[in-house]
């Protein structure tokens, strides 16, 4: 099987003996970071346009992810109340693993679909609702067969991952979002705590504040 980017080994890395020279090799990957946001600007947009159009009518954004990538979606999504008033029941995280996996890992949350796929139908999704998915490598089955639950339900789907031609995602929509930062491979291999995280934090925090301002709850800063 294919070792997905963000798994892989960055061959710069392995030479590296002295903090200064992967202190160096952080910022060489920035720029790489801002390129893979860069190349993604126009889905999002999109996105921001969807979390838009379901703040404003009567939908729920959803946030569907695994490990760091649903640490960094809860995160982000947690500071809609305070910075845009969104109420907690129109802002909701599915971390796998539950709640104890924001503080600590859990072993094999990323892979119990099954528990997705029920976390996602115990919600009673609208077509007024908005699900994003996030998984850094886009092989997590928490993520894709949460997604997968989600489409029969007729919300509008969202898929992000760092992987630049994740797998296919096991169903046909034709609204569903991808996408897809190429950040390669980690300073630390398979350490997604770092670049990808970055770029998926970056992401959000863009799209979310986008939103914001598309809806009119920011106004000149």
């Amino acid at each position: 099987m294919e070792v997905p980017p963000t798994e892989d080994l960055d061959p710069r890395a392995s030479a590296l003996t002295e903090p200064e020279q992967l202190w160096d090799l952080f910022d060489q990957e920035e720029r790489r970071i801002d390129a893979a946001l860069q190349s993604c600007r126009d889905d999002i947009l999109e996105l921001s346009s969807r979390m838009a159009t379901t703040l404003a009518g009567n939908g729920r954004v959803i946030g569907l992810g695994a490990g760091t990538s649903g640490r960094i979606l809860a995160l982000d999504m947690a500071e809609w109340g305070p910075t845009f008033s969104v109420e907690p029941h129109r802002r909701v995280t599915l971390l796998a693993g539950g709640e104890v996996a924001f503080s600590q890992s859990v072993e094999g949350a990323e892979d119990d679909g099954a528990a997705a796929v029920c976390a996602i139908e115990q919600l009673e999704l609208t077509d007024e609702d908005l699900v994003i998915g996030v998984s850094a490598s886009g092989s997590a089955a928490w993520v894709r067969e949460g997604l997968a639950a989600a489409h029969e339900s007729g919300a509008s789907l969202v898929f992000i991952t760092c992987h630049r031609q994740p797998i296919e995602i096991g169903f046909d929509a034709d609204d569903l979002l991808l996408i897809a930062l190429d950040t390669g491979a980690e300073p630390v291999a398979g350490s997604t705590r770092l670049k990808a995280a970055t770029a998926t934090h970056r992401l959000l925090q863009r799209a979310s504040t986008i939103c914001a301002l598309r809806n009119g709850w920011i106004h000149r800063g």
